[in-house]
């Protein structure tokens, strides 16, 4: 009787899906039957525990309906707080600016749609200060010397450095007056008022038997950086299920407007991208000059994966991509040094 009716299931049913879902209202009956059917037959009592155990038995009951709800559509709330910690300047200077600090805020949830469909979402916002490296500078150009902003890291700028045939720097000792090797760097920072980034994105998919296809996308806002992005993925099963490929194609539009400090500007040699229309000067406070250096970039991923399951503990995976980025490259916060001997 017990195997009749799995057998009935599985031919009435046309996908696993719907027969799990069968199996789990037959369950509940069942159960609701036992919790309420105080007046009974003993016959009648043994007949209901073999027929629960039997629907217990079928496929698709190894969690809970609702527990299994729970878990297809979770939503998550993240709070992240980093520090860095003080720099530590050669010779025992101590920097005036303060360390690195960051504050993170993300969410994120997944809601599954009748027909298999599921949108997934997500939501980050970032807020940090504090000093960050702009370059590397030798310590025998001066890099600690205490400046009229204090104690920072800024190089001296004289434009009178020594090298040897092996591009060592030489430092002048002031204690016997003479010229040593000195091949210690120093980072050269700058501080910045607390800035905020946003970001959203989103998933939106759908599963066949053997299919699966998504689109995504999402925006990310900063005062000085702007990005949008989108995608189209997707999943193609083989051979029972042996053999998948996976393909995917991203796009990416960044621009970029980048304030150039002015602690440092000086220091920097501006003329390619003056050249190139990507130097912006504006009025500031005091008729003061700022500068602004702007920018965009676009970057294509294609990808396509190919996996094989071999036998029960061999895996075989094979892929190839393709990416294209063009435009600005550059990191308009850090600077290259160089040296003319």
């Amino acid at each position: 009787m017990f195997k009749s009716i799995s057998d009935v299931l599985r031919s009435r049913l046309r996908t696993p899906h719907e027969y799990s879902h069968a199996s789990a209202l037959l369950l509940r009956r069942l159960a609701f039957s036992s919790l309420f059917s105080r007046v009974q037959t003993r016959s009648e009592s043994g007949a209901l525990i073999k027929l629960t155990a039997a629907a217990l038995a079928l496929p698709g009951l190894s969690i809970a309906p609702r527990a299994e709800a729970l878990i297809d559509d979770p939503v998550g709330l993240q709070y992240g707080y980093y520090k860095q910690t003080p720099w530590q300047l050669l010779g025992g200077i101590k920097s005036q600016y303060s360390p690195l600090t960051v504050e993170n805020i993300e969410g994120n949830g997944i809601l599954t749609f009748p027909d298999h469909w599921k949108f997934s979402f997500g939501y980050v916002q970032d807020t940090w200060s504090g000093a960050t490296p702009v370059t590397s500078a030798p310590y025998a150009l001066g890099g600690n010397n205490p400046t009229l902003a204090g104690a920072s890291p800024l190089v001296r700028g004289n434009g009178t450095i020594l090298y040897d045939k092996k591009l060592t720097p030489w430092l002048l000792d002031p204690n016997t007056a003479t010229y040593v090797p000195d091949a210690r760097l120093v980072q050269t920072v700058a501080s910045a008022s607390p800035e905020i980034r946003n970001s959203g994105n989103f998933r939106l998919g759908r599963e066949w038997e053997d299919m699966a296809f998504n689109v995504a996308g999402g925006v990310s806002q900063e005062p000085d950086y702007s990005s949008a992005f989108g995608g189209l993925n997707g999943l193609i099963n083989f051979n029972d299920k042996q053999t998948a490929l996976n393909y995917g194609v991203d796009y990416t539009n960044s621009s970029v407007y980048a304030l150039i400090n002015p602690a440092y500007s000086p220091y920097i040699d501006k003329s390619y991208y003056a050249s190139r229309g990507q130097l912006q000067i504006e009025n500031g406070p005091n008729g003061s000059k700022v500068e602004h250096l702007t920018g965009t970039r676009q970057d294509w991923n294609f990808h396509l994966n190919l996996s094989q399951v071999v036998n029960r503990g061999l895996l075989v995976q094979t892929g190839i991509g393709f990416v294209r980025s063009q435009g600005y490259l550059g990191n308009p916060y850090k600077a290259v040094d160089m040296v003319f001997v």
